[in-house]
């Protein structure tokens, strides 16, 4: 009996023994092992290569710049100090564990193509919950091309797999698996031609857009003010210098004149005067009225007891008296696309709108694209619970009132007129990219289309756009690059001019907000262009530009250095330059000057560009 008393605790505690062990090795074991491993070894990422987005030149915009760090001692966590190239090669070579570094972006034109090409920042907590596949070192686009095609651009990262010490300090190299770059973006994107673009606004607020007519590739998409991208990914070893990122950083953010906003893609502006284009081509296509018609413009169109009046007779009491299509385009004259509007009617009118790309977007690869807005009278009547008006006619017709476009829907109308009627979707890539199930072979297709507009209506509108830009139209400031067509009004085949050289355009002074003290409204300004370009003209004006250059007190000629300008004729004289194109400038009112007009203030802008290749 008292041996079974003394065997009774014995076995007991022999059967918690076992039970304990057959937890700890079969119920938990597995846990425990991935703890101990996790104690053993230490997984250190090798960050991938992000792709590199290359211009229409095969050069590179954007580049993969190493921060290098020093670390304080071999533990795991230790505290890391920024050190230079220079001083992390000679480290290097002493001792390799000493040197940790991170790829962060470095752009070429970091304030020119900010909007373009957007910015990296790192993943935030949102981005995780969001996506489980990052991790929480990672970067990602933010804004533009970067943005549109993060998933093509970022690779797979790497790592080094040490076995560490009870003290967390690596012993050895236990595995290794290498970072898988991401894919280059190639792009039709002109930095050169976009850096003047840029600089041509000097403190305006605004954007410009260039387009090859014949494939709608972007050339240049700038949008003004801007930030400086290198500002949001760089990591400044000089106190100082980041002192001032840091500084740049909060102005960015506290300007009032939002440098982040993309005018070019996501502003909807009332189009003013540029949508007559497309009144004059809605009421050709429906014979509403023909280039014979006339119109008698005695400065106000009144109706019962509301005055229409044109802007002529607005600024300096003057009329354009008699006035038909082709000279109503040149002149810009209110009268007759009021006239216009009400004979081809505002369901005509918003469909032929819709058919030039109005009211929708336009796909191309950037975030946070505008649709613009197109109104007629069923949206009035089921949003307002009002009829259409005859002034709702009016003003719809002249661009004004409810209508809201974008810069780059303005760019595809002209397109689509240079190029005959047909219409092709703006884009920036060139070649196809292929990456985690991203395919981008279907932008790249030639999704062009006809808008089944007649020669003869497209020719008529193009004569009056050419005679914008001669003696007594309203853009006599390009008549410099139409000298030698002195006579359009009874050409058969404005195309084939324009083929020769020949500028279209037209303005646009588009009302803005509520009526100020003076009874005015602020009013921005627009101006649209299309011609051809003689690629080896351009190359010897810019050839002669970096002589000036390099004798100019500034060093540069609009921005542009001697050795870029050099840079850009060769890159001209290898791949060439298209052969037509569209130019847009956009520029808002401001409270320094709240009356921005067309032709004073946005053709200058096409011009400056234009003055490089004619």
């Amino acid at each position: 009996m008292k041996l079974k008393l003394l065997l009774a605790p014995i076995l007991a505690l022999f059967f918690l023994l076992v039970v304990r062990l057959v937890h700890l090795q079969i119920v938990v074991g597995t846990t425990y092992r991935r703890m101990a491993d996790n104690n053993r070894f230490f997984n250190q990422f090798i960050p991938a290569e992000r792709g590199v987005i290359f211009d229409r030149y095969q050069q590179p915009l954007v580049k993969n710049k190493k921060i290098y760090f020093l670390t304080k001692d071999d533990g795991l966590y230790s505290a890391k100090e920024p050190i230079s190239t220079e001083q992390a090669l000679q480290l290097m070579a002493q001792d390799p564990k000493q040197v940790v570094y991170e790829l962060r972006r470095y752009y070429l034109y970091p304030q020119e193509l900010a909007h373009a090409l957007g910015y990296t920042a790192p993943v935030m907590t949102e981005d995780l919950v969001a996506n489980s596949q990052l991790q929480a070192n990672d970067w990602l686009g933010k804004m533009g091309l970067e943005k549109q095609f993060d998933q093509v651009l970022r690779g797979q990262d790497g790592a080094q797999l040490y076995e560490v010490n009870t003290w967390g300090e690596k012993q050895r190299l236990f595995s290794e698996k290498q970072p898988v770059a991401g894919n280059n973006l190639s792009t039709s994107i002109d930095p050169y031609l976009s850096k003047i673009a840029f600089n041509a606004f000097g403190e305006m607020m605004g954007a410009a857009v260039v387009l090859d007519v014949d494939t709608g590739q972007v050339l240049a998409l700038v949008s003004h003010p801007a930030f400086n991208a290198n500002d949001l990914t760089s990591t400044l070893i000089d106190p100082q210098l980041e002192q001032q990122r840091q500084l740049n950083l909060h102005n960015y953010f506290q300007d009032e004149r939002k440098v982040f906003f993309n005018r070019a893609v996501s502003g909807m502006y009332p189009p003013g005067s540029i949508f007559k284009l497309v009144t004059a081509i809605a009421g050709l296509q429906k014979q509403a009225f023909d280039e014979h018609k006339t119109v008698l413009d005695e400065g106000i169109l009144k109706v019962g007891d509301y005055s229409y009046a044109n802007w002529l007779y607005t600024q300096n009491g003057g009329t354009d008296g008699e006035i038909s299509l082709v000279r109503a385009i040149a002149r810009s004259n209110d009268i007759y696309f009021y006239k216009a509007a009400e004979w081809t009617g505002p369901t005509s009118l918003a469909a032929q709108a819709r058919e030039f790309g109005f009211g929708k977007s336009t796909g191309i690869e950037l975030p946070a694209e505008a649709a613009g807005f197109v109104p007629d009278p069923t949206w009035k009547e089921e949003t307002q619970g009002e009829r259409w008006f005859l002034g709702n006619t009016y003003h719809f017709g002249i661009g004004q009132g409810d209508m809201l476009a974008t810069p780059l829907q303005n760019a595809q109308l002209v397109q689509a007129l240079i190029k005959g009627g047909e219409l092709c979707p703006p884009r920036f890539l060139t070649e196809p990219v292929m990456a985690n199930s991203f395919n981008t072979n279907q932008q790249l297709a030639n999704n062009c289309q006809s808008l089944g507009l007649t020669e003869e209506n497209v020719n008529l509108v193009l004569q009056g756009m050419i005679g914008a830009c001669q003696p007594g139209g309203t853009a006599s400031i390009m008549y410099i690059f139409n000298q030698k067509f002195a006579e359009v009004d009874q050409v058969e085949n404005t195309i084939a001019l324009i083929n020769q050289g020949a500028v279209a355009c037209k303005t646009g002074t588009a009302e803005v907000g509520g009526e100020n003290a003076l009874g005015r409204r602020n009013t921005h300004g627009w101006f649209v262009a299309g011609t051809s370009v003689d690629t080896a003209q351009m190359i010897e004006i810019i050839k002669t530009r970096a002589e000036e250059a390099l004798v100019s007190e500034q060093g540069n000629i609009q921005g542009l250095t001697a050795e870029e300008l050099r840079q850009w004729a060769e890159h001209l004289e290898k791949f060439g330059f298209p052969k037509r194109i569209v130019l847009v400038a956009l520029v808002e009112s401001d409270d320094i000057l709240p009356y921005k007009e067309g032709s004073i203030h946005a053709a200058p802008i096409v011009k400056t560009m234009l003055d490089w290749m004619k």
